[in-house]
């Protein structure tokens, strides 16, 4: 039985049950097992007779943040601190956790940011035993609220289509296999992705130690550029391509019968089947003379077959009735004079579909008639493509094992929706950048710590008590939703304490090898 916060007494002693952070019990022996806040302090030293250290800050921020919905805005964190009894944890006063002991960590962590992440995440490689061989890339943004106008960091930009008046861009790179990150930046908001290729690669190679890595992006992620660079560090490659129209033509015209099948199945759709064509393509941009021969497979998708026909054929219907509105409004006002009504007729249609509608114009000004009609073998022409898609790559291996890679793609997207929906603290509102990225920083050291958790829950084939499938970090915390420490007080004698836990929490602390939390407990 959960005892809510509250005092009672029995036999002479007294019993008061205090509110710890719910997911203590989970989450702080984690953070000691790969001693980040050990990490922390090594590279931000604090004064011998300081309250905390900064280290200690962090795992506070990090129990804060690695908790489920019900987080509080940072600026609140001294309130949700003295609620959650942090100051038993951590053997300080109540109102140690305020905006300026916050301030402070976030300006002694920032110069050394980058710096902490690559020994945590070496650490971890060697304690977990993972050899990364490939790894995810792509760019996502973070929006901010105050003012920022003398800012080289925050800026306006875009980041899912939709323009932000405030934003940094982070880049993230992941490993293929489990999706732990490996490295980071934080980068101005209207930065793009493509250019920094180069200098990510090298920063991957010296922080894992190898140089034949495979770096996996989407289409923003490849160029000429981006191929040059990555033949000239020996490193390998794989992204989707946005093809040009000569390529989409190329791509178009392979012949069907030549496609094989992929074994690749979706684990949500594995009715959907693919294939390919292993070809090599002349690929060149606008200001480069010389093409460069590149390996490329042809993709086919029964998916995405489907799905290119509905969008082709939504867009043909909206197309004839645009025309059919424009055969209305001849002859009157503006649309009486032919060239007008030329000028908006060429408008509707779009460049897809402009060999396969064809219409004709008829009539001098005043009298004017339109004929369109559908070109039934344009038509049958442009649905060659549907279901293609390219993918560049300067691997030597099967067309199955460079595909897997590609479809790992979404662990990345994965992580990008756990910073931005499990993860995500509001508001940011901070006017110094440097603390900015400083808590970047902690933010992906709680994305770390959550890959962790999920990984080792895998490791031991843990499985979620609702249902069949197996058990995530979210499913983890939301399990660990409330911790009660019961301070049993005797006369004369210090007090004792009880961590209230249920036997599926002891069994998942004992699976994951974190074991005995009360060792946590300051007194």
């Amino acid at each position: 039985m959960r005892l809510g916060p509250g005092a009672f007494s029995a036999s002479g002693s007294t019993a008061l049950a205090l509110r710890l952070p719910p997911t203590f019990a989970l989450v702080l022996p984690l953070l000691r097992k790969v001693g980040l806040a050990r990490i922390i302090d090594e590279h931000c030293p604090i004064r011998s007779h300081a309250d905390m250290t900064h280290g200690q800050v962090v795992e506070a921020l990090l129990l804060h943040i690695l908790q489920d919905d019900r987080r509080l805005p940072l600026y609140k964190l001294q309130e949700w601190a003295e609620k959650h009894q942090l100051h038993r944890l951590y053997g300080c006063a109540a109102q140690a956790f305020n905006d300026d002991r916050l301030a402070r960590t976030l300006d002694a962590l920032a110069p050394q940011a980058h710096d902490v992440h690559m020994q945590l995440v070496t650490s971890l490689l060697m304690a977990y035993k993972i050899d990364v061989r490939a790894v995810l890339w792509d760019v996502t943004h973070v929006t901010f609220a105050g003012a920022y106008d003398q800012s080289s960091l925050i800026e306006a930009g875009y980041g899912h289509g939709v323009l932000h008046e405030k934003q940094v861009k982070l880049s993230l790179h992941v490993d293929s296999e489990t999706g732990l990150p490996l490295n980071y930046k934080e980068l101005p908001g209207a930065a793009n992705q493509t250019p920094l290729a180069e200098g990510f690669l090298h920063e991957l190679q010296q922080r894992l130690g190898r140089s034949d890595l495979i770096v996996v992006s989407d289409r923003a992620g490849v160029s000429y550029e981006n191929i040059v660079a990555y033949r000239r560090a020996k490193a390998r490659f794989v992204a989707p391509l946005q093809a040009t129209p000569v390529e989409a033509a190329l791509l178009a015209e392979l012949p069907t019968e030549a496609f094989a099948p992929l074994t690749y199945r979706s684990p949500s759709k594995p009715q959907e089947s693919y294939s390919y064509q292993a070809i090599t393509l002349p690929f060149k941009r606008q200001k480069h003379g010389a093409p460069l021969q590149v390996a490329a497979l042809a993709i086919h998708s029964t998916q995405k077959q489907r799905d290119d026909k509905a969008k082709r054929d939504k867009l043909l219907q909206r197309t004839l009735a645009e025309l059919d509105k424009v055969k209305g409004y001849l002859n009157k006002a503006r649309y009486a004079h032919r060239e007008y009504a030329e000028a908006q007729l060429a408008k509707k249609i779009p460049p897809r579909l402009q060999a396969v509608v064809q219409w004709q114009l008829l009539g001098e000004d005043k009298q004017l008639s339109l004929q369109y009609e559908v070109d039934e073998a344009a038509l049958a022409q442009v649905a060659r493509a549907d279901g293609r898609y390219l993918l560049v790559h300067n691997l030597e291996t099967s067309a199955d094992e460079i595909f897997v890679l590609y479809k790992r793609q979404y662990l990345v997207e994965a992580r990008f929706r756990n910073f931005n929906s499990d993860l995500r603290v509001h508001p940011v509102w901070l006017h110094k950048e440097a603390r900015i990225e400083a808590l970047l920083l902690i933010w992906i050291l709680a994305l770390t710590i959550f890959v962790l958790l999920g990984l080792l829950a895998e490791r031991a084939e843990l499985q979620n008590p609702w249902s069949d499938k197996k058990l995530t970090a979210r499913a983890m915390i939301e399990l660990f939703d409330y911790a009660t420490l019961i301070e049993i007080s005797v006369a004369e004698h210090p007090p004792e304490y009880q961590l209230q836990l249920d036997e599926r929490q002891q069994e998942i602390l004992a699976a994951l090898g974190l074991h005995d939390p009360h060792k946590l407990l300051s007194g």
